[in-house]
């Protein structure tokens, strides 16, 4: 299917503009109510923002699954991690140079650049199913020893309320986590997974009601141009 929509990119000068980019938001939805969404930084700054906004009810009860997922890029055992967050006292990793640029044609996909290894990042949702998917592609060129490691932040609550946890005096965002670690140094790899049923206190008989996860992974030694 031909895509007519106009292709949005952000570069990296709008990127190191950290105010401005916090303000320009994408989303992508599923026909049923729910929705993925975010900024542009990768930095999710309201309550509404997750990548698994499921609606129970369509098209209400919305509840927050999938709230982000995490990414480390480990090259011969120097750890880079390149999941920005925003905390009380700013943005964690404070380098996040590590973004190339953002595009959505027609979704969000997000380009990572560290020492000459290219990861990217594509975020969808299946049509009137509460599904996200999420794809990888890597390029190491250089065949360097490699590890991705993936870290889900999940939760279960409404879109309009918060759940927080009280760590050291500070209020932070509280959410279940399943570290993921895929290593390879093949020129192709895909691995795919579900978590599925993980909230039982809010499953639904509707079979295309029930949450899913799908990441999608591949890799390769060759650039391609986008």
């Amino acid at each position: 299917m031909k895509n007519n929509l106009p292709e949005i990119y952000v570069g990296t000068k709008c990127l190191r503009d950290v105010n401005k980019a916090l303000r320009q938001e994408w989303v992508v939805t599923n026909g049923l109510g729910g929705y993925a969404s975010s900024t542009v930084l990768g930095v999710n700054t309201r309550k509404y923002h997750g990548f698994l906004v499921a609606a129970f009810n369509p098209p209400v009860d919305r509840r927050v699954l999938l709230f982000k997922l995490d990414e480390e890029i480990v090259i011969e055992n120097e750890c880079h991690p390149i999941g920005l967050n925003e905390f009380e006292y700013g943005l964690l990793p404070r380098d996040y140079s590590f973004l190339s640029y953002f595009l959505m044609n027609p979704f969000p996909t997000y380009r990572y650049s560290v020492h000459n290894v290219q990861l990217e990042k594509t975020v969808f949702m299946v049509r009137e199913r509460n599904a996200t998917v999420i794809r990888y592609w890597v390029c190491n060129p250089h065949n360097n020893r490699l590890t991705i490691r993936i870290t889900p932040l999940v939760n279960s609550r409404h879109f309009h309320s918060i759940t927080r946890n009280v760590h050291n005096g500070h209020n932070l965002p509280h959410h279940r986590s399943y570290p993921t670690t895929v290593e390879s140094k093949q020129k192709a790899l895909w691995v795919r997974f579900y978590l599925r049923n993980i909230f039982t206190s809010t499953a639904t008989k509707r079979r295309n009601l029930l949450p899913h996860i799908l990441v999608c992974f591949s890799s390769s030694r060759e650039t391609r141009n986008l």
